[in-house]
């Protein structure tokens, strides 16, 4: 999609060749977490050098937590612990967001089966 300043936004498949060769302003990766570690290996080592070239580019790693050993453990963690001194995280819990109460959370237990779903 293209905007009226000519900026344009894509969407791509997590895969090793997905946006090779684009030199890209912001990268948002959705759900880090749940992508199988290999693919995301592969595709993180092609788009940190789309995204390195520009002295403004953000990469936005969404995720809700799945575990520990993938890469978005890894990079929040980093974060945490001062390992990755140029990224900054921030965590939003579900009792962060309005409306979010314990009758809330106790109706999602309720559809999911389990808390720890």
């Amino acid at each position: 999609m293209t905007l009226g300043n000519d900026s344009s936004i894509i969407v791509s498949t997590t895969t090793a060749t997905s946006i090779r060769g684009d030199s890209l302003g912001t990268i948002c990766l959705d759900e880090a977490a749940f992508i199988e570690p290999h693919l995301l290996e592969e595709f993180w080592s092609s788009v940190i050098p789309t995204v390195s070239s520009g002295k403004k580019s953000k990469v936005l790693v969404v995720s809700t937590p799945n575990g520990i050993g993938n890469k978005f453990y890894e990079i929040y963690t980093g974060t945490q612990t001062g390992k990755l001194k140029t990224w900054v995280s921030d965590r939003i819990d579900w009792w962060d967001i309005p409306g979010r109460d314990d009758e809330w959370k106790q109706h999602q237990i309720e559809l999911l089966g389990s808390e720890e779903k």
